[in-house]
């Protein structure tokens, strides 16, 4: 996970939301809200412009203005967690978040729970507290359509579609006019696959903020997952027609183009998004997707060579978990080729970049997790059944850490890489079913073709094919689901 930048799916990034404000503390009678505590009317100025700039993802703009913000108030708890929130350096994030767990006994309740929102989110991993805090504040100020919309895109987060579905019905209910209401109820209809109701909120949020870059960005997504990718890159360009710095949307330009074929294109696409970063950090990303072009190209020699250019540029600028994740990129690749000692080694070198204390913990857990993973696959592929059941159990007891209980199906489906070992065939596709994910998905398929479901295999191969959400996992499968359609 990577806190500079927003995934297809954006379900993750709940905080940049608008916080309704009352002056040093004291809640206003006129606008029930989460009050925000400051001494310093120029502070609160320019928090509330960075709000602005982060809730259209203009984040590199907005990190610099929360600064701003604290520069003119150091005590500024929220301006700390917001500028921790929008940083591209996973240190910032860390020390920011410090310096308002430190203030926040000097702050007004509901900003003690938004700070420990953050603490339980990104630095004890602990989603199920974290939305537990945000239904705290959701009751706290019940007439607040910001308090509901938190507790919604909790919901979504964690796939509890139906309960974030009549949250997300009672924030809009409180002002339809609200566009990130309208933003985040339409990822959770893409994440739920319910594209006609995703792209009617989409619109709205265009409609409601016709100057602003991400709204085409978001219908981007849209038509990319639903294979209109000549639409997703019509409306990227859009994007960055509004907003030259919009580097996001020049970058899914390269992704649309890549899950088209057109892996040229899509490379050369991904380079001019590297020229557009405001923030350095980014172009590690940038640099990653021109790794993954290389996966759904099927050259895997230029793989393993643009990952090694990444992870040296994540090196140089002092990136040691972005290093970790693309060791792991490394390691799925040598997997690929059946390099079984290369992919060992790159898992020792992601476990070293982990060691670094400037990796938050939440990045550390989720990348280790990835580290026991690729080790259950090579033992299960070397029939090294003693080793794999071994390093299953550490990959479950990493994913325990979490404390997010729907996270238990990714070790739930890795464990199906024994059992299609072993022959198990009808073990390993109800192991792999219960991922969800189209790398799973795409070996459920093999095993139903192992078991003689020739028509349950063909379908799910399909599924796969049409996915597209540009990823590692899935670039590694892509091109061979389509190959079986």
């Amino acid at each position: 996970m990577n806190h500079s930048r927003k995934t297809v799916m954006k379900l993750g990034a709940w905080a940049f939301i608008l916080v309704l404000v009352a002056l040093a503390g004291a809640q206003s009678a006129a606008v029930p809200g989460v009050p925000i505590t400051t001494k310093s009317k120029e502070a609160l100025k320019l928090y509330l412009e960075g709000y602005a700039k982060a809730q259209n993802w203009h984040r590199e703009e907005a990190h610099q203005l929360f600064a701003q913000a604290v520069a003119k108030d150091p005590d500024f708890a929220l301006a700390h967690v917001y500028m921790a929130e929008t940083a591209a350096d996973p240190k910032i994030l860390q020390d920011e978040l410090k310096k308002a767990l430190a203030l926040a006994p000097r702050v007004s309740k509901g900003e003690q729970l938004l700070i420990a929102a953050d603490q339980a989110w990104f630095l004890e991993n602990d989603h199920v507290k974290g939305t537990e805090i945000f239904r705290q504040i959701a009751e706290m100020f019940p007439n607040d359509k910001v308090a509901q919309l938190w507790l919604a895109m909790c919901l979504a987060e964690r796939q509890e579609f139906d309960k974030a579905i009549p949250q997300f019905e009672k924030a809009l209910a409180m002002d339809k006019d609200y566009f990130p209401t309208h933003n985040w109820f339409a990822y959770m209809y893409v994440a739920k696959g319910d594209y006609g109701k995703a792209e009617e909120h989409f619109k709205a949020y265009r409609d409601l903020a016709p100057q602003e870059a991400n709204p085409h960005d978001c219908l981007g997504d849209l038509y990319m997952k639903m294979g209109r990718f000549d639409d997703a890159i019509s409306h990227y360009g859009q994007a960055v027609k509004l907003d030259p710095h919009f580097a996001l949307s020049q970058s899914k330009i390269g992704s649309s183009y890549i899950l088209k074929g057109q892996y040229a294109e899509g490379r050369q696409a991904l380079e001019k998004a590297k020229t557009m970063e405001l923030e350095p950090a980014n172009k590690v990303l940038d640099e990653e997707g021109i790794a993954r072009s290389y996966i759904y190209a099927g050259d895997d020699k230029k793989a393993l060579e643009a990952s090694d250019a990444a992870i040296r540029l994540a090196r140089e600028l002092g990136l040691p978990g972005e290093a970790a994740g693309l060791y792991l990129g490394k390691c799925a690749i040598s997997c690929e080729l059946k390099n079984y000692a290369a992919a060992a080694m790159s898992i020792a070198e992601c476990r070293k970049c982990l060691e670094d204390p400037a990796v938050p913990p939440d990045v550390k857990q989720n990348t280790e997790v990835g580290s026991f993973f690729w080790e259950v696959f090579m033992a299960a592929e070397r029939k090294d059944f003693a080793g794999a059941e071994a390093k299953l159990a550490e990959m479950k007891a990493a994913v325990a850490k979490f404390k997010e209980p729907f996270l238990s199906r990714y070790a739930e489906g890795a464990g199906g890489f024994i059992l299609l070992a072993r022959g198990d065939y009808a073990g390993a596709d109800a192991h792999f079913t219960k991922a969800e994910e189209p790398f799973y998905l795409y070996y459920a398929a093999i095993a139903k073709e192992k078991a003689g479901d020739a028509a349950g295999a063909k379908k799910l191969y399909a599924r796969v094919a049409g996915w597209n959400e540009d990823s590692l996992m899935y670039a590694l499968v892509r091109n061979k689901a389509k190959a079986k359609v």
